[in-house]
């Protein structure tokens, strides 16, 4: 696939990583480290960001650390560009400082004066193959304002149509029915999109946390409901937190201090935006959109209505997402409603959705509402602002892999995954992982050695990644575990879904599991651990 940047081009997008972020949830990795530079497959995530810009032909890109990480994330870059790690030497790597603890919005906020046209913003905890292309595209082809990258969460999960069909010739075994899906609440609390029609346009987004915690209720005002009378919301979509804005975003941003966050705030406020009349628009954005010109484009009136409540069940629990109903002239099938054209995260086999089972609870089709084919060209002229979606389903580019590194549990599956998955050259930003051809048993035992590692005599290494520097004992196991560099383990250790960071020394006799070990601990001689986060400062419950 080429690369969505030709040399005609290069000025169409800026390319901008945000390093910022809270790194306390991954303590103790991120205790000598930031997390951008926290190894993945023996390769810092920040690669992972670089190397996808890299192969889409971005020559310029800004990166924003924090105060406290301006030197070691600047050394690092310097260092990579020196040895060689990008297939150019043309690629310029500004290193932007902002204050610490400073919001995704505000560091483009900081950097705003750097910002001259549409842009590109990737957050440092993702990994994920060449989608930029297709994302671009959309964003041209729908005149976007703001096209976000969304995945499916089933995709994680697994499809359990694709399973079914490996099993057609086997007896069926009685299963039990599966549990209904309890909406979160907390700080990973579940999220709400809602979509309009084919083109993944996104309309409405919610938190469960930002509801009433007694009756908690989906608000939809009738004014968007009269512009778009078939919408589907779900909780089961993910914000991979990668943006692609047009240029006036930036001046929103400037012109609003109380945006803080893109996904919490900005996003939020641009939805808002959406559909609205010109007269309505803050004046910073009809200046950057044509100034008082556009002014004349519609003399449509605005209609003022109060809030429709859409309520469901909240504590029941209720299903994975919710269908409101369309006018009449809707598609039916199978006794479904799926509204006038089927949307991308709809299901194409004609099964009942778990959406389509909730449906009477949602009362709104006493509502007058008019068909989106009603709507006149003078109401197509005031739609300035519009939000689009790329999305990562189920049902289609299950080959490309896209995860954030959010949670400790997430950062051996991830090492995991990323250094064992097919390398297409044509979709794999990164290059090929090199395996120690001295250790050829390891390999075959499914891990990923570091350089210059020393093993010794009956070693079992299973599903591991090793750094480099790496010196093994004799009658070491090691099964489900990530070691970094320069890490030392004594003879007759056993050591199973574990994390070592750097430096770390394991003397003789040591058991360990399902622990997380500091950079330079220490474990003395026979050492037994379990379900531990243990540094030089401390030995911690990990579950307490």
């Amino acid at each position: 696939m080429t690369s969505f940047i030709s040399s005609s081009t290069v000025g169409e997008f800026q390319a901008v990583i945000l390093t910022q972020g809270d790194d306390n949830v991954l303590y103790p990795l991120c205790e000598e480290v930031p997390k951008s530079l926290l190894p993945i497959a023996n390769r810092p995530l920040l690669m992972y960001q670089l190397r996808l810009l890299e192969k889409a032909g971005f020559e310029d890109i800004i990166l924003v650390v924090s105060e406290q990480y301006e030197q070691i994330i600047g050394e690092y870059v310097a260092r990579a560009k020196r040895e060689g790690a990008f297939g150019t030497d043309r690629i310029n790597i500004s290193v932007t400082v902002v204050e610490e603890n400073l919001g995704t919005a505000e560091c483009l906020r900081a950097i705003g004066d750097k910002i001259s046209s549409d842009f590109i913003v990737i957050n440092g905890d993702l990994v994920t193959e060449s989608i930029l292309n297709d994302m671009a595209d959309r964003h041209r082809m729908n005149d976007a304002t703001i096209t976000m990258l969304l995945k499916d969460k089933r995709d994680a999960q697994g499809n359990d149509d694709g399973d079914s069909s490996n099993n057609n010739n086997k007896k069926k075994k009685k299963t039990a029915p599966k549990k209904k899906k309890k909406i979160r609440i907390g700080p990973n609390g579940s999220t709400f999109f809602g979509f309009e029609g084919k083109q993944n346009r996104v309309v409405y987004k919610a938190n469960i946390n930002d509801m009433n915690e007694d009756t908690p209720r989906l608000m939809i005002s009738k004014a968007l409901l009269r512009r778009v009378p078939n919408i589907y919301v779900t909780d089961e979509i993910e914000d991979m937190r990668l943006y692609i804005f047009s240029s006036f975003v930036i001046d929103i941003v400037k012109d609003n201090v109380d945006i803080i966050d893109i996904a919490e705030d900005l996003l939020p406020l641009l939805l808002d935006y959406q559909f609205r009349h010109v007269k309505e628009l803050p004046k910073i954005l009809r200046q950057a959109i044509g100034g008082d010109e556009i002014l004349k484009c519609s003399s449509l009136s605005v209609v003022a209505d109060d809030d429709l409540t859409i309520t469901t069940d909240l504590d029941e629990p209720p299903p994975s997402s919710i269908m409101i109903p369309s006018t009449p002239n809707a598609l039916h099938r199978d006794g479904v409603t799926l509204g006038r054209t089927a949307s991308p995260l709809n299901r194409k086999d004609g099964a009942r959705s778990p959406a389509a089972m909730f449906v009477d609870k949602v009362d709104v089709m006493t509502m007058s509402t008019r068909a989106g084919n009603e709507r006149t060209e003078r109401e197509e002229n005031v739609d300035f602002i519009k939000c689009f979606a790329h999305v990562l389903s189920p049902l289609h580019n299950t080959s490309v892999f896209c995860n954030r590194l959010i949670n400790l549990e997430d950062y051996i599956p991830m090492n995991q995954v990323i250094y064992k998955m097919r390398h297409n050259p044509e979709n794999t930003p990164w290059e090929r992982f090199e395996f120690d051809q001295s250790l050829p048993k390891l390999r075959k035992s499914g891990s990923l050695v570091g350089a210059n590692c020393t093993v010794g005599e009956k070693v079992n290494v299973k599903n591991s990644v090793l750094g480099t520097h790496c010196k093994l004992g004799n009658n070491v196991n090691i099964n489900n575990c990530i070691i970094m560099d320069h890490v030392v383990i004594g003879d007759n250790c056993s050591i199973k879904n574990s994390i070592l960071c750097s430096n770390v020394n394991v003397e003789s006799k040591c058991s360990v599991s399902d622990c997380q070990i500091g950079t330079g601990t220490h474990l003395e001689e026979g050492k037994v651990a379990a379900k531990e986060v243990l540094t030089n400062l401390s030995s911690d419950s990990f579950f307490s």
